[in-house]
């Protein structure tokens, strides 16, 4: 079996930190989506655990050393005419310590959970996704398609 046939996805983690009903965003200072709004993530590095790999994110992207999390969500997206797919791993955490520092990434802010659905700037995809981190039962699974980042085909459940 040729496994290079299949070495196409790209495993990425995210974590929605909240603190007193306030989320953690972040305005995406390099691509991918440069100058949206979304929640701390970063991809997965060979050998990492799931896990590890978010606490490693949370640590370089915003300071703060996550203790506990837990998983909320898997989403399959798929980007028309790209060479690959992405496998998103969506963690909450209300249990980290520290305190919020700036990286390269992007602006970090603490948005109010009820207002982030209106910020400026805020992605397509967290709208869309943040509401089964919120209110779903359970862990969520679903596939987004799009063709150019902004309009989405949202099958989650």
């Amino acid at each position: 079996m040729d496994r290079k046939a299949y070495i196409h996805n790209i495993i990425v983690v995210f974590c929605y930190l909240v603190k007193d009903g306030k989320v953690l965003l972040i305005k995406r200072g390099q691509q991918p989506l440069k100058g949206q709004v979304t929640i701390p993530a970063g991809k997965k590095k060979p050998g990492e655990d799931l896990q590890a790999a978010c606490k490693r994110e949370m640590m370089e992207e915003t300071g703060l050393t996550v203790e506990k999390m837990e998983l909320r969500g898997l989403v399959h997206t798929l980007a028309e005419g790209a060479d690959y797919e992405t496998l998103a791993v969506y963690f909450y955490s209300d249990q980290f310590s520290g305190e919020v520092q700036a990286s390269d990434e992007g602006e970090l802010v603490w948005c109010d959970i009820d207002e982030s659905y209106k910020a400026e700037d805020i992605s397509p995809f967290y709208t869309a996704i943040t509401p089964f981190v919120f209110e779903h039962e359970g862990v969520f699974f679903g596939t987004i398609k799009t063709a150019d980042g902004q309009n989405l085909d949202v099958n989650l459940y």
